[in-house]
């Protein structure tokens, strides 16, 4: 097993250790990546080089290029990729994009990682025989390699043998050397061209792909705010984000229609929620500039007083005055259970999810953490996201990773109740607080056993929570058995025929 500093054997770029543990950073922390080298790997075995070599293109200041003499003969295909990316017309303004820039150079990466990978499936560009040809020469050249490896650590016994066993040696050391001959006279035959349409295609994905990372952080940035989000992640896994956003017609419906559910139900908690009165009482730590104390306020008029202060309000460690008063920061976590059954694919799912950023937007206002369990048909097709994790002092922000991920995920299927309730159940207890809210979201019924409401009566009873049903009518169940099932657990239940924020206006209030 090699470490992250160790080179990979088809390696055809130069780098040293500190690149390496760049990368294999990067790699670490980037899903988009570690699925591109898997996928990869299956096809052509020297795939994880391959990234690493674009990497290094792509960021290094020097880019040296081993000669095709000193490299294995298996790496042929990857060098005929390689060399049209650096041959392209686009590459000099593509490297000034990303030089020394370890964000826009993993972006790249996983933009022309998944056009290697089409080339590689397309029957036009490398057949299967010769993907198979590539991985057994690989495979043998390992082999090789091992014992050329050992052969030397026993010629350094040397001395120490006797006339046979130095004759079988020099027949072994012999017989291995013919064998890399013929290895090498292998690797001739592997392709060592594109075809013209491959390299064209090359050529404009790296012609692109400056433009592209500019719009991948403009789209990132922007369905943040679209969907109340922040990125809880490194610039790589940004710029991975916004792609996948770029690309994705539903991604940028959801955020439209979050935002005006969103605005909407903050219009709403304007108008209906009466605001409360709150006093002085104590001095806290905090980021509130509101509420900030007069002598940290005085530190602003000083250049370096100032710059710490703006600091301290960063981490959320300045003297604040904290107000004492009727407050929802002691009120336990928001649970969203959300149907993800086949019959609410499409619009229905898109309302719910819209639905459910809009009621995660109210959860942070409120200084309160939201987990929302996607459900189907059972234990395996629960998935649960935690959308605002509980931050300590300062008001927590959602999470964009798993905000896009909510948003992609989709598992169809039936109809269970059972896990979601258990789930919700386990998230509300983990909870300091209670008075916690549980809305479950779906448009059709299922069974639910009484040990399962016995359950969920108990719970109610120690830790204090409401669950607010919201049942879209679509014409599949009958209406008064569905509204029944949801009536034996939930304290209230909304009835949805519109898809629209008007729909569930009360809930966003009761929330």
């Amino acid at each position: 097993m090699k470490t992250a500093t160790e080179p990979l054997s088809g390696s055809l770029i130069e780098c040293d250790s500190i690149d390496r543990e760049s990368w294999a950073a990067l790699q670490s922390r980037s899903r988009g990546l570690q699925s591109v080298e898997a996928r990869g790997s299956r096809l052509y075995p020297h795939f994880p080089a391959l990234c690493q070599d674009l990497y290094s293109a792509l960021y290094k200041y020097n880019v040296v290029l081993r000669p095709e003499s000193v490299c294995p003969g298996s790496t042929s295909l990857g060098r005929v990729v390689l060399q049209a990316v650096l041959e392209s017309p686009g590459y000099a303004a593509l490297r000034e994009a990303t030089l020394l820039d370890a964000a826009r150079a993993a972006c790249g990466v996983n933009v022309l990682g998944r056009l290697a990978l089409e080339l590689l499936r397309d029957d036009e560009v490398t057949t299967a025989d010769e993907l198979a040809q590539t991985a057994a020469l690989a495979h043998d050249e390992g082999v090789l390699d091992r014992e050329q490896t050992a052969l030397a650590e026993t010629e350094a016994l040397a001395p120490c043998l006797g006339d046979d066993a130095r004759r079988k040696l020099d027949q072994l050391a012999e017989s291995i050397c013919e064998r890399r001959q013929e290895l090498e006279d292998r690797g001739r035959q592997v392709k060592s061209e594109l075809p013209a349409s491959a390299c064209g295609r090359i050529r404009e994905a790296v012609q692109n792909l400056p433009d592209r990372m500019d719009r991948a952080e403009d789209e990132a940035e922007a369905w943040g705010r679209g969907v109340g989000a922040t990125a809880r992640v490194g610039a790589a896994e940004r710029l991975e984000l916004g792609d996948r956003i770029g690309q994705s017609e539903t991604l940028r419906r959801l955020a439209l229609l979050a935002g005006s559910f969103r605005d909407y139900a903050r219009r709403e908690r304007r108008r209906r929620v009466a605001r409360r009165p709150h006093e002085t009482h104590d001095v806290t730590l905090g980021d509130d500039w509101a509420r900030i104390l007069p002598a940290e306020l005085v530190s602003l008029r000083h250049p370096l007083l100032g710059r710490a202060l703006r600091h301290r309000a960063l981490e959320g460690r300045m003297q604040v005055y904290r107000l004492d008063g009727p407050d929802d920061r002691g009120k336990g976590p928001l649970v969203v259970c959300l149907d993800g059954s086949g019959s609410m694919q499409g619009d229905r799912d898109l309302w719910a999810k819209a639905v459910t950023l809009a009621l995660c937007d109210i959860a942070r206002r409120q200084h309160r953490a939201c987990r929302v369990i996607s459900f189907s048909d059972g234990e395996r097709a629960t998935r649960t996201f935690d959308v605002i994790p509980r931050a300590r002092r300062t008001r927590p922000t959602a999470d964009l990773g798993e905000v896009v991920r909510l948003a992609e995920h989709f598992p169809g299927g039936g109809t269970s109740f059972v896990p979601p309730l258990r789930k919700a159940i386990e998230a509300l207890a983990e909870s300091t607080y209670s008075l916690g809210d549980v809305v479950f979201i779906t448009d059709g019924e299922a069974d639910v056993p009484e040990n399962v409401l016995e359950e969920l009566s108990s719970a109610r009873r120690r830790l204090a929570f409401r669950v607010y049903g919201v049942w879209v009518d679509v014409g599949r169940s009958p209406r008064d058995e569905a509204l029944a099932v949801l009536g034996r657990f939930c304290d209230e239940v909304t009835t949805v025929s519109r898809l629209t924020a008007d729909s569930v206006r009360d809930l966003f209030v009761k929330i």
